[in-house]
């Protein structure tokens, strides 16, 4: 698993970044982490034979002064 995270998030970008999110993509059960479906036409051919190991997310974890994102595959 890969992890990408930006540590220095600007408070206007962390408003600008809630509403997008909130707008556009599932958020989880928990605050501030949202899962956004990956098209299967970024999988490899034995992801996408893997059906009960589906769906795949990439994941994103926005707090107001931080922004980190995972591929959950």
């Amino acid at each position: 698993m890969k992890q990408y995270v930006i540590d220095e998030l600007r408070l206007e970008d962390y408003k600008k970044l809630k509403t997008f999110m909130d707008g556009n993509y599932k958020s989880s059960h928990l605050d501030g982490i949202y899962w956004i479906p990956l098209e299967e036409t970024y999988l490899t051919g034995i992801q996408v034979e893997h059906k009960e190991c589906q769906p795949f997310y990439f994941a994103i974890d926005l707090e107001e002064s931080m922004i980190s994102s995972e591929f959950l595959i």
